[in-house]
């Protein structure tokens, strides 16, 4: 042929960049958060020996619904967000299926609340 070597060329796209969030660097969030606003945070769960309790890895979702006066929050949380191995506090969007899952939860009882992004408004 003409010198080159082609046995690794596939005709698959090349990889697209992966969206990492590393929670650490968050703002952390104060208050209640808004509708649309999209959230990280940890809850208390309990450990796979089932006697203790212990901080789940973080969460993300969007608000859904906010009561300001129960501090109830409704929360499209998205499992898309994995734990990646060799690093603690760094998920990465793509590596797995989403599913997406509904909570109801009163939102004094979040550990370590972030914002990730603050809700867009629409200017009428």
């Amino acid at each position: 042929m003409n010198g080159k070597n082609y046995d690794n060329v596939s005709n698959t796209k090349p990889e697209e960049k992966k969206s990492t969030i590393l929670f650490e660097e968050l703002e952390p969030l104060t208050g209640n958060p808004n509708v649309g606003d999209l959230l990280a945070f940890k809850m208390l769960t309990m450990s796979s020996d089932g006697h203790t309790m212990e901080a789940s890895p973080f969460n993300v979702g969007s608000a859904l619904h906010v009561n300001k006066d129960t501090r109830m929050v409704d929360i499209l949380l998205q499992d898309t967000l994995h734990r990646q191995r060799n690093a603690k506090t760094d998920y990465n969007r793509e590596e797995h299926p989403s599913h997406i899952i509904s909570l109801k939860i009163n939102w004094s009882t979040v550990l370590e609340p972030k914002l990730i992004q603050r809700a867009q408004t629409k200017i009428s």
